[in-house]
């Protein structure tokens, strides 16, 4: 990998007798070395102060003690300069907060792994595309033969980066309702309703945030502690849920004892005794679908799809390299990898050894796109065994994890809902093996037993793969079932049996299972269908658009930024004249239309458009999505005739393949409407907007969301024609429609209220109009504060209503 990696790393110290006894393969001190590959430990407190006392700035360090040791040194080294943060972690609480309190550098004592690990995490923010294993990175190199020269199909310019109003509907400002027919590819940025600027609210820019748009992170996630009894989180080795793999004694990190009936209890000394101590270690896990799912998840998704070469196995190596350097035997492993990795070894290497699925799953849990895209080979070779393999028929299967009380709590309340599990999801298909593994491990007052009983129908459309793996793996189960991380399960049942055991039943589904209008799954979707552009394969340049559209839509520019650089830097890779330039160009182009940079736009678009026409034909119908981009930029600049000369491209392109009355043509006359309507050309736009309505009519879809938009453009053009039966016909008709798609108190039905009245004002029909005016300032009233202008601009037409009928 020609890049270097800059990693953003912190400076730890952990003073903690029982950390320095156990071995390389401890879970904690492994999740450690990702934050800091040269992770000091140290099980005297005088070496440790000797250690810190020698080091200056710009050294910066953070120190991890227990409670007792802590006593002892934080008086001695609290002030030096380069002691940034302190961390206590040990299990009185409430005894060492005491004292702890005395010291500012102190960010707080912790009794769990899993909350002192997110807090030692630099920017913990979910949409950050940087945490704590990589900084700010070039992209990995992309060869000549990694891109696609597949040419990219068009995109719905209505919906970039924006949800669907009647999932999400965005109440800050006065709207049309958009187009839901998410199939339609021509519908521009704006709808035809916008023109009439005397009774019309301006759309509000399509890439803003909705309001309702979760903003979970990380940090804020779940915090208490679940200990895994399945090694299929790649971090549990003592208690699997299958039978024990067979080692790999090239590796550090050995496997339990399966012929013990304990989990063997270490001796400690006294410096030691409040340190936590547990054979089973905690991870961090939240099961709801939430924004950091649903990122990675869409991450994982577009890396499912890449044409690969073998380069992408040497980013993956040399990334293992670095964040492992100074680890021997993990090295050793890692040049075994280059060695001998083949794409129908990915399961098998999966479970080789813990650092592998780890790691994986540390990326997938904390949203680190940079990771996920280093690890792309990986991730596809995992996918497609898995998909290769999968199971035909249903199966029962069942896994088993040691749960936190508090965890359990919440996990009940997902009782009849959809789980995200955002690890590889190992089950067994024999339920006493499970049990027996189970029994190795008593139940405590702090923890539960949960046997997890999943049904899986391979059936179930849009689902990820799953299959047996014993005939795949050389460490695993011949009955060990795999499910493909991002899996997703709907809790049917939730039982505690005599023995102490949970019994959870669940079954396998696809999201929005449950029957719920999940709208951040609308978000995430409509952002895919943009980015992926129909395409069979993906490749970088898909994975950058991807991040940048979700960027975009959850408001975070420095994700926006990271899916740029992605890119501008294929662009700089691809040779003169390679055909993946004119994806580049458009992707660009989109990424400053979306800025709302105009210019820079248009010249991305045009070169796009110069480099598709050298070696196609004018006609070609690749070229829809550009003439489409390069029309809405020249409509943003209000330079019309060109808008509408691109637009009619696409007309043109669209007659030629598709025929005369295809529903393809139906946004294609909308948009040419509305630059004419925009232009005052009320008979131009009348001419296209009719045609429109023409097609939608022979096709009886005048039911759809679309149909309510046209209605809407001529309702408009015959009040301005003086024609106010015709007009209130139309506006009636565009209202039922919508009706059937969004809430009675939405935005845009207030708004048609509101050019109904101001058309019966026209009429001279007062009394009427006054009806219309106040079942609009309802609806704004119900949803939108007093100040807000939607309320403020319908209170001041009914006021200034006169008193006396206006004679026609």
């Amino acid at each position: 990998m020609s890049d270097k990696i800059n990693v953003d790393t912190i400076s730890l110290v952990w003073l903690d007798g029982s950390a320095y006894d156990a071995g390389e393969d401890n879970i904690e001190k492994q999740q450690l070395r990702l934050l800091d590959k040269n992770l000091r430990i140290y099980n005297d407190k005088n070496k440790c102060e000797e250690y810190i006392k020698t080091q200056s700035e710009p050294v910066e360090i953070t120190l991890i003690v227990n409670g007792s040791l802590g006593q002892q040194i934080v008086p001695d080294i609290h002030q030096l300069t380069h002691i940034i943060d302190i961390y206590v972690y040990c299990m009185k609480k409430d005894e060492h907060e005491k004292w702890a309190k005395q010291y500012d550098k102190i960010r707080g004592v912790f009794v769990d792994f899993d909350s002192l690990y997110k807090q030692l995490q630099p920017n913990p923010t979910v949409r950050r595309a940087n945490h704590a294993l990589i900084g700010k990175t070039s992209i990995p190199p992309v060869s000549q033969t990694e891109l696609s020269a597949t040419t990219p199909s068009e995109m719905d310019l209505s919906n970039v980066v924006r949800t669907k109003t009647d999932v999400l509907p965005d109440t800050s400002s006065d709207k049309e309702m958009p187009d839901t027919t998410a199939t339609q590819p021509e519908m521009p940025t704006t709808t035809p309703s916008q023109v009439d600027t005397s009774s019309d609210k301006e759309m509000s820019d399509t890439t803003k945030i909705h309001p309702e748009m979760p903003t979970t992170t990380p940090s804020q996630a779940d915090t208490s502690s679940d200990k895994e009894m399945s090694d299929a989180t790649g971090t549990q080795p003592e208690m699997p849920t299958t039978t024990p793999p067979q080692a790999d004694t090239s590796s550090d990190m050995e496997m339990p004892d399966t012929n013990a009936t304990q989990p063997e209890i270490s001796t400690t000394t006294p410096s030691q005794a409040d340190t936590v101590s547990t054979a089973l270690p905690q991870i961090n896990n939240s099961y709801a679908l939430d924004i950091s799912y649903m990122i990675s998840d869409s991450c994982f998704e577009c890396i499912t799809s890449m044409k690969l070469n073998s380069a992408d196995k040497d980013d993956f190596i040399s990334l293992c390299q670095h964040i492992m350097n100074g680890n021997d035997t993990i090295l050793a492993l890692i040049q075994e990898f280059s060695v001998s990795y083949s794409p129908d070894k990915a399961i098998s290497w999966l479970y080789k050894n813990q650092f592998f699925c780890g790691y994986l799953e540390y990326s997938f849990m904390n949203c680190q796109i940079d990771s996920i895209l280093y690890c792309r080979v990986f991730i596809h070779d995992i996918y497609k065994q898995l998909e290769q393999n999968k199971c035909t028929s249903s199966i029962k299967v069942y896994r088993c994890e040691e749960m936190s009380n508090e965890k359990f709590e919440q996990l009940k309340t997902f009782n009849g809902k959809t789980i995200a599990p955002k690890y590889f999801f190992l089950t067994n298909s024999n339920r006493e093996t499970i049990v027996s593994y189970m029994s190795n491990y008593p139940p405590t007052n702090e923890c539960k037993h949960i046997l997890f009983i999943i049904d899986a129908d391979p059936e179930i459309s849009n689902i990820k793969p799953f299959a047996k793996i014993g005939s795949l793996s050389d460490f695993n189960d011949p009955n060990d079932v795999l499910f493909m991380i991002g899996s997703l399960f709907k809790i049917t049942s939730i039982e505690e049996t005599q023995d102490g055991i949970i019994n959870i039943e669940m079954k396998l589904c696809a999201n929005n299972d449950d029957g719920s209008d999940n709208g951040l799954k609308a978000t995430f979707d409509n952002i895919k269908d943009q980015c992926f552009d129909n395409r069979a394969e993906t490749n970088v340049i898909s994975f950058g658009k991807l991040c940048f559209g979700i960027g975009t839509s959850l408001g975070d520019t420095s994700m926006c930024d990271v899916g740029e650089s992605y890119i501008r830097d294929c662009l700089k890779r691809l040779p003169d004249n390679h055909p993946d330039q004119f994806q580049c160009h458009n992707a660009l182009g989109l990424v400053e239309l979306t800025k709302n940079n105009i210019e820079a736009s248009l010249t991305s678009f045009k070169n796009a458009l110069n480099m598709k026409i050298q070696t196609s034909l004018t006609n070609d119908p690749s070229l829809v999505q550009t003439h489409n981009y390069l029309a809405v930029a020249y409509s943003k600049k209000e330079d019309f005739t060109n808008s509408l000369h691109h637009f009619k491209q696409v007309l043109t392109i669209r007659k030629l393949s598709d025929g005369d009355n295809h529903m393809n043509l139906v946004l294609c006359h909308i948009n040419i409407a509305f630059e004419y309507d925009k232009q005052n050309n009320f008979l131009e736009a009348f001419s296209h907007y009719s045609q429109a309505e023409m097609i939608m009519m022979t096709h009886n879809a005048i039911n759809e969301p679309t149909y309510a938009n046209i209605c809407n453009g001529l309702a408009k053009i015959r009040t301005h024609l003086t024609q106010y039966q015709l007009a209130l016909g139309y506006y009636e008709t565009s209202l039922q429609i919508m009706l059937r798609f969004v809430s009675r108190i939405h935005p845009d039905i207030a708004l048609t209220y509101k050019k109904i009245g101001l058309v019966y004002q026209k009429m001279g029909n007062l009394q009427q109009c006054r009806i219309e005016l106040e079942k609009a300032a309802k609806i704004y009233g119900e949803t939108q504060s007093p100040d807000n202008s939607n309320v403020t601009d319908i209170e001041e037409l009914i006021r200034n209503l006169p008193s006396e009928p206006i004679l026609s």
